[in-house]
């Protein structure tokens, strides 16, 4: 439903070798995603890399980016940003952070100045409940 010409996809030129599981991989990118693609007009830039021992997936748009507050609520249930956007349950965000806090991982929203926000995923390429 979403023009893919807006999205920019960015992939490691060496592959990563992680235990994760790849449903909350593919969930916690196709939800920020999709929020980015729903939520701003610009273009949404999908980077994925190696840092240390963990996978990091970073999600970056160029939308009218978060208050203070916003940047601590969105990822709380039923927490929808831009009440003006008719679609959405409000659970995408929450949902990220669930699958990813349960997978030993973090997120963490940064408001670009002067316009846009980021999304970066970090999950450790082996969980501790893994080892």
């Amino acid at each position: 439903p979403y023009n893919s010409e807006r999205l920019d996809v960015a992939l490691p030129s060496n592959e990563i070798n992680a235990e994760v599981d790849p449903f909350v991989v593919e969930q916690a990118v196709q939800n920020l995603v999709d929020n980015a693609l729903r939520y701003t007009t610009g273009p949404v830039r999908l980077a994925v890399d190696a840092y240390r021992s963990s996978i990091v997936i970073s999600v970056e748009d160029q939308g009218p980016g978060m208050t203070t507050v916003d940047l601590r609520t969105v990822t709380e249930p039923l927490v929808r940003v831009d009440q003006n956007v008719q679609s959405g349950t409000g659970l995408g965000l929450h949902i990220v952070r669930r699958l990813v806090e349960a997978h030993d991982g973090s997120v963490q929203i940064e408001d670009n100045v002067p316009s846009g926000t980021t999304f970066v995923v970090t999950i450790p390429c082996r969980r501790s409940s893994m080892v």
